[in-house]
């Protein structure tokens, strides 16, 4: 399912926020979980029905850590980046992506030295998702050394369970803060109707070094 944002302008469809959302499956859900006894299917609508906010569209918010981003060195210079262009129609996609992220308060305007160019890739399925090149930050970047589960541990843990539940994040990396030193050093550059912008998206990227690691442990220490 494709969602239509709609401002002052045309009305633009945004095939990067996904074929489905979280509303649209919820409003069939009896139809997705058919295999299970009628009973159990009351079951799980009841607890989605308790809360509603946790299955929302706008991603959620992690209130007890912030993320922080370690340079190798204090005498690293701040690095700034020129927009990567874009035709007409994924400029189109950009802004709404950008005015997304704005609108929801996941993203804030940023007058920071730093700047990194953002693209879009195209997924699987035929959307697009935000993405940013952070390879000249990466490389100032100290890693985060947390090591991440082992695949057969984890096939070990459930190798007798009868039923199998996977919950996947909504928007998962923007749902950690960062602090003011992170913020500063990873502002995203894009170009929104020919303009160069430097939206300081307020929320963990995805393509930072330190950042997957760094959510299994917020993700470990949370359960």
């Amino acid at each position: 399912m494709e969602m239509t944002i709609h401002d002052s302008e045309e009305d633009v469809i945004i095939p990067s926020l996904g074929n489905s959302t979280n509303q649209h499956v919820l409003s069939n859900i009896q139809d997705h979980l058919s295999y299970l006894p009628e009973a159990k299917t009351n079951d799980v609508v009841s607890i989605l029905k308790e809360v509603p906010d946790v299955t929302a569209d706008i991603p959620g918010s992690c209130d007890h850590t912030l993320h922080d981003v370690q340079l190798v060195s204090e005498e690293v210079q701040p690095i700034r980046q020129r927009a990567f262009r874009l035709n007409p129609e994924k400029t189109t996609i950009m802004k709404k992506e950008v005015d997304f992220l704005l609108e929801h308060g996941l993203a804030e305007p940023s007058n920071s030295p730093w700047a990194s160019p953002s693209l879009l890739v195209p997924k699987p399925d035929g959307t697009f998702r935000l993405c940013v090149d952070y390879r000249k930050v990466n490389k100032v970047t100290i890693p985060d050394s947390y090591p991440l589960p082992l695949i057969d541990d984890l096939i070990d843990a459930v190798g007798q369970a009868k039923f199998l539940t996977k919950i996947d994040l909504q928007k998962g990396y923007y749902q950690i803060g960062l602090t003011e030193k992170a913020n500063l050093a990873r502002t995203i550059r894009s170009r929104r109707k020919g303009q160069r912008t430097r939206p300081s998206v307020e929320i963990f990227p995805l393509w930072l070094r330190r950042t997957r690691p760094a959510e299994g442990g917020y993700l470990e220490r949370s359960r």
